[in-house]
C-alpha cells in the first residue's frame, strides 16, 4: 500500500483494495482466535462435568480425553492454560475432595471409602492421600 501510494500516479482504488484485504485478514485471525478460546472454555466445562459424574471410576486423564474426543495431551494443554493446573491435576482434586467429605461426614472407613471410590485396594488409597495431603486418612479423620 506505501509503494502505491509513493508512486507517482497512485490508484486510490488498489491502495483501498489492499486495505480491504488486510481489514479481513484481520478480522479472520480474530475470529479464529475466538473460536479456539470458545472452544476450549467449552471443552474445560465438559471435562468439569465429566469428572464430576465419574471420578468414582475413572482416575486418568486419558479416560476423560477418550469421552471428549481429544488427545490425552490436548485436554492437558487446555486444562494447563485455563486452569493453571494439569488434567490429573484437576481429577485428583475432586477425588480428594470427596475423600475429605467421606472421611469427615460419615463413619465409613479407609478400605469402604477406597472401594467407594473405586481404588484397586486400601493401601493404594491410603498411599495416593498420604502423598497428596501428608498425612494417612486416619490421622486425617482424626484432625
Amino acid at each position: 500500500m506505501m509503494e502505491e501510494l509513493k508512486s507517482e500516479v497512485a490508484c486510490i482504488d488498489l491502495v483501498r483494495t489492499y486495505l480491504v484485504e488486510l481489514l479481513l485478514v484481520c478480522k479472520k485471525s480474530i475470529k479464529d482466535n475466538d473460536n479456539k478460546e470458545y472452544y476450549s472454555n467449552e471443552l474445560i466445562k465438559q471435562f468439569e462435568a465429566l469428572i464430576e459424574s465419574h471420578f468414582h471410576e475413572y482416575k486418568f486423564p486419558k479416560q476423560y480425553a477418550t469421552l471428549l474426543n481429544v488427545t490425552p495431551n490436548y485436554l492437558n494443554a487446555v486444562c494447563q492454560k485455563a486452569k493453571g493446573k494439569s488434567a490429573g491435576d484437576l481429577i485428583r482434586i475432586r477425588i480428594l475432595n470427596e475423600s475429605k467429605r467421606l472421611l469427615l461426614n460419615t463413619n465409613l472407613s479407609a478400605s469402604d471409602i477406597a472401594t467407594k471410590l473405586s481404588f484397586k485396594d486400601n493401601s493404594y488409597f491410603s498411599r495416593f492421600f498420604k502423598k497428596e495431603i501428608g498425612i494417612s486418612p486416619d490421622e486425617f479423620r482424626k484432625k
